[in-house]
């Protein structure tokens, strides 16, 4: 069983090294959770994509904010350009250096319970498995037998818990799925009022 599922997460990674244009809109969601049965990466692949595309755009408008920089300093006169120019140059690579730190901490995913990041500001919760852990792939019977007595609670519970209080995008479920209509009636039954006899 165990080199079936190394087998099944080598046929997936090869098969989806780049997200999709969909995935990638996805990840663009101002939604700060997601929930997936999927086993692949294509979520943390889209997000290191967009985090790439984040810093090249952040870089250039630095960079040209430094150029804008440059010019007024060196046309207010008084000190020689050269100066100007070693000036400008040592203020924007550090500040370059703490908006690339800030970027970084604000924009990490957090996957649970795979790769967890502590602060992180979003966080992707796979609750079937990942490719980079074939043996958590939950895909027999046997697997899922040992999934609904033991992880699931603990996961379902973070999902519910966040259901409460924010919103979650939930990518690689159907709405008829049961496990999703389980953890979807129990947080409706929670939060429903409760009649006080009279």
């Amino acid at each position: 069983r165990r080199d079936i599922k190394e087998r099944i997460a080598r046929l997936i990674e090869e098969r989806s090294q780049h997200p999709s244009l969909l995935m990638s809109l996805l990840t663009s969601l101002p939604c700060k959770s997601i929930v997936t049965q999927n086993y692949d990466r294509l979520i943390e692949r889209a997000y290191e994509c967009r985090n790439v595309a984040e810093n090249r755009a952040l870089a250039k408008i630095e960079n040209n904010d430094f150029r804008g920089g440059e010019k007024e300093y060196r046309g207010g006169g008084g000190g020689s350009s050269s100066d100007a120019g070693a000036s400008c140059s040592g203020n924007s690579h550090i500040s370059s250096v703490v908006m690339e730190q800030e970027l970084q901490n604000s924009e990490a995913l957090s996957v649970i319970p795979y790769a967890p990041v502590r602060g992180a500001d979003r966080w992707l919760l796979k609750m079937h498995g990942c490719v980079s852990s074939p043996e958590s792939i939950v895909i027999t019977s046997d697997d899922y037998r040992t999934y609904e007595s033991g992880r699931k609670k603990a996961l379902a519970g973070l999902v519910q818990a966040n259901l409460m209080t924010s919103h979650l995008l939930f990518v690689g479920f159907s709405l008829t799925d049961p496990n999703y209509q389980r953890i979807i009636e129990e947080v409706r039954h929670a939060l429903k009022p409760r009649q006080h006899a009279t």
